[in-house]
């Protein structure tokens, strides 16, 4: 009975979150509203776009071998890097992100808000942790593992990063898109990537302003969509190493290969 209401409450949690987004007071759609968006796969092919001189890579990047992402992306990635101001160019941290990896990142960003947060309850830990991260154990899959999903910034003619405000990956209010407190150049960088992007018909995740995606399940529910174009697929080149493999088998996940 208490595990019913529990359920029941957080039921009630996500539709009222839903329902402020719904009429522009939360920016944030809520997990649960997204993981239950239907997927009708297109089956496109997942493409290596690291060897591209129009784009740039980062290091973290490049390091697993290649960087991947669904066949439409490329040309909406085109038209992106065609919106920036001269001079500047898409700077890419990641696209395909294997499981593996990606439990990883919930693993650390998890520790990181309980130190964070040590005096909150478990529950709302996670759901705070929740916002900066997909949860492997909750909707399956996150917008990484369909290809669908790219996280970049701008860099200018000398391949240095725009000033943003905060680093990648930097999970805190600060990196939501529409930071309010953000200095005034950092906005504007903010906005010269979300403009261009934008222009392309990719969807931000409001949460993080480097997170972009087309097609997936953020995409297909920020935009009113009935449903995702893509699910999760496999990429069997992508490079994960030891220690997250070690790190894996610690926690008793275990995964397929290409995942």
């Amino acid at each position: 009975m208490r595990g019913k209401m529990k359920n029941l409450w957080h039921q009630r949690k996500v539709y009222l979150a839903y329902l402020l987004w719904l009429v522009g007071l939360r920016r944030i759609l809520p997990s649960g509203i997204v993981n239950k968006k239907r997927v009708c796969e297109n089956a496109s092919p997942l493409v290596d776009i690291s060897r591209d001189d129009t784009f740039s890579f980062d290091a973290r990047a490049m390091k697993r071998g290649g960087l991947w992402v669904r066949a439409e992306l490329i040309p909406m990635l085109h038209a992106a890097a065609r919106a920036l101001p001269a001079g500047y160019k898409l700077h890419f941290f990641g696209g395909w992100r294997s499981m593996t990896v990606q439990w990883t990142a919930w693993w650390e960003n998890l520790e990181n808000k309980r130190r964070i947060h040590a005096d909150l309850p478990e529950m709302e830990i996670e759901r705070i942790a929740r916002m900066t991260s997909a949860d492997p154990s909750r909707g399956g899959y996150g917008p990484h593992q369909t290809g669908g999903a790219i996280d970049l910034t701008v860099v200018d003619a000398a391949v240095r990063e725009l000033d943003m405000g905060t680093p990648f990956s930097y999970h805190g209010t600060e990196c939501q898109t529409f930071y309010r407190r953000a200095a005034p150049a950092a906005s504007e960088n903010r906005m010269i990537l979300y403009r261009a992007m934008k222009s392309a018909g990719f969807q931000n995740y409001p949460g993080e302003w480097w997170h972009w995606s087309y097609g997936d399940r953020a995409w297909a529910a920020y935009k009113r969509r009935r449903a995702a174009i893509f699910g999760r697929t496999g990429c069997k080149d992508y490079v994960i190493t030891p220690d997250e493999i070690k790190l894996l088998a610690k926690h008793g996940i275990k995964l397929n290969d290409g995942e």
